[in-house]
């Protein structure tokens, strides 16, 4: 049974041994309410792999219907969705680098450039044994080592790896922000634009120009994340120009692109007790719109 006062916390995780810091983030979410909740997911500029051990989360697509989900990949596919969880959740969430997600999932670029699927359709049983074992384990230290040695397990299996001239653009690419030029990335890597292009829709899910969109909207997001009220709020001018956006306005468009709703109205929401930003944000634009 679930307590009967708001209980929410993040339990930051290890990375993977062996692979660079910016490559791997792994963080624990345990959340018990005396309500179900509904949140906005914002995209991300890389793969993300949820995997619950307590009731199935709800995700639904912007003006789609309502999926239930035990463990997801969220890929470069989508963009914001909405989270539903009935009062209870419990979770691991991995956040990967794309040329990590290459070879975690075997090379395949649908995996990659999905906006959601069922991990066990990825990974098979192989996806149900690490819940239940999450599920079992006795504190969040073990949960993290299971979840790090199945990483691994998966890399060690893998036959898959980025070429180095995708992984160097992904790096520097990454390293700005998103605010590279991409013909700067052909002279760094010795790639036409056309084959960086292709290559990296292959192995890393998409185009270093929308991976780069990506990247400058996740700097924004970031300055904006945990923004709540009329105390703080953030010179938006200000933010695009520290971002790479060309002004307010397109800063504006790329904000509900990658969010669901404005930057001005994500920063006014919030939860009166616990984190995140309300599913009403997008919900309420896709009314009007």
């Amino acid at each position: 049974m679930p307590p009967p006062i708001a209980s929410s916390r993040a339990i930051p995780g290890p990375g993977l041994p062996g692979q660079p810091a910016t490559a791997c983030a792994m963080w624990g979410f345990e959340e018990y309410l005396p309500y179900p909740l509904r949140r906005l997911e914002v995209a991300h500029a890389g793969i993300k792999l949820i995997i619950g051990w307590h009731a199935a989360y709800g995700v639904r697509l912007p003006a789609g219907t309502l999926q239930p989900y035990q463990s997801l990949v969220v890929g470069l596919g989508g963009g914001p969705v909405v989270t539903e969880h009935r009062g209870a959740q419990s979770c691991v969430e991995v956040a990967l680098a794309p040329w990590l997600g290459f070879q975690l999932f075997h090379g395949s670029p649908d995996v990659l450039s999905c906006s959601v699927v069922a991990l066990a359709d990825v990974w098979g049983s192989a996806a149900t044994q690490l819940s239940e074992q999450l599920h079992h384990a006795p504190d969040w230290p073990a949960r993290f080592a299971l979840v790090q040695q199945c990483l691994q397990g998966m890399l060690a299996r893998s036959r898959h790896t980025v070429q180095a001239p995708v992984r160097q653009a992904w790096e520097m690419l990454s390293a700005q922000r998103g605010n590279l030029p991409v013909s700067a990335l052909c002279r760094a890597v010795g790639w036409s634009e056309r084959h960086l292009a292709l290559q990296s829709c292959h192995q890393l899910g998409d185009t270093p120009k929308r991976l780069a969109r990506r990247l400058r909207f996740g700097a924004a997001h970031q300055a904006l994340e945990g923004v709540t009220g009329p105390a703080g709020q953030t010179d938006l001018a200000d933010l695009a120009a520290r971002c790479g956006f060309a002004d307010q306005s397109h800063l504006s468009r790329e904000f509900r692109h990658f969010a669901g709703c404005s930057p001005a109205a994500y920063q006014r929401a919030g939860f009166a007790d616990v984190p995140g930003k309300p599913a009403s944000l997008v919900e309420t634009a896709e009314s009007r719109g």
